[in-house]
């Protein structure tokens, strides 16, 4: 990484780009964003580090298997909560109560994620 830009401040760069000539977008959740199209970062993964920008606690098992499941292209969060991978079901649990008006738990929720 001698001659590249450290990964944080080419984030910062970016975020502050999208910021003042990034394009408004509706999305489905209603809140919006804003972005930039065909916008990259690159930074090397020697010395087996992965850069990673988020102010949440992140454990590796759930994030490689995340990853994983990206690189699938698969959309079905299924195999995720199979492994224990809970983090995509909030949204779908959200929708699932409104659209049926049943006041499921998550975990029952995704139970039936799993065994269905």
């Amino acid at each position: 990484m001698s001659d590249s830009i450290h990964y944080e401040l080419q984030y910062l760069d970016l975020m502050r780009r999208i910021w003042i000539e990034g394009d408004e977008r509706v999305d489905r959740t209603g809140v919006g964003t804003r972005s930039l199209f065909g916008e990259t970062m690159r930074f090397s993964l020697e010395d087996d580090a992965i850069p990673l920008l988020t102010t949440k606690r992140v454990y590796w098992k759930i994030a490689l298997r995340e990853m994983l499941w990206f690189l699938t292209g698969d959309t079905n969060i299924r195999p995720l909560v199979a492994q224990g991978v809970k983090i995509w079901t909030d949204w779908p649990l959200d929708k699932y109560r409104k659209a049926s008006g049943e006041d499921i738990s998550a975990e029952d929720f995704e139970a039936r994620i799993v065994a269905d």
